[in-house]
């Protein structure tokens, strides 16, 4: 990550072509958000969003500083230092094409050798939405938190590869459902010789025997 985070927006593509579907440099938009002609295209924003990922500071401002630097390479019109216009473009990348991207890097990375049987780990987490009537009509709020105060929260739970630390699936749940409600929809994931990581929450005799 401390290499990544020096690397110029091309570098990183080429860092990371392996695991990268080929479609991917010929990837276009369909009509609607970021289709139009614009410095922040659904590509370069998408390498601008891992460059931030990867970066410690994980501001967008270091992010808008690495496309006018590749924009400047490329001789093209610089944008402007204002992070706005990255805010915008990054809460437009077509949800399609980020699933599209993790199945591909699931599959690629689950192809490589390893010894011994597939070890998954799973657990719950949240993340934050935002503050609106309509999110906060679906997702609950912290328990500790004085109604009307604070953000929503969306339930969520995560199954990763502990080989190659491949984020393998994630479900989420709209209202506080337990993390061993939601673990059943993660049954699916799981193949013959799997070892199965979790803690207390998901030991029910009938999960287990499920599994």
């Amino acid at each position: 990550m401390r290499e990544a985070d020096r690397l110029c927006l091309t570098q990183l593509h080429t860092l990371f072509e392996d695991v990268l579907p080929p479609w991917l440099a010929s990837y276009k938009s369909e009509e609607g958000a970021n289709s139009r002609h614009r410095i922040y295209t659904p590509l370069v924003t998408l390498w601008a969003f891992l460059s931030q990922t990867l970066d410690a500071d994980g501001s967008c401002r270091r992010a808008v500083t690495r496309v006018q630097t590749l924009c400047s390479a490329l001789k093209l019109p610089l944008p402007d230092e204002d992070t706005g216009a990255y805010f915008t473009a990054r809460a437009r990348l077509p949800i399609k094409l980020l699933l599209r991207l993790h199945s591909h890097i699931v599959g690629k990375l689950g192809e490589m050798p390893r010894e011994g049987r597939r070890v998954l780990v799973m657990d719950g987490a949240a993340t934050r939405m935002p503050e609106s009537k309509e999110n906060a009509a679906v997702y609950m709020q912290a328990p500790q938190k004085k109604p009307g105060c604070g953000f929503p929260l969306m339930p969520l739970l995560g199954l990763f590869d502990l080989h190659n630390g491949i984020w393998v699936a994630a479900v989420k749940s709209k209202g506080r459902a337990h993390d061993a409600l939601l673990a059943w929809r993660m049954l699916r994931h799981l193949r013959k010789g799997d070892i199965l990581l979790a803690d207390r929450a998901f030991g029910s005799y009938a999960f287990i025997a499920a599994c």
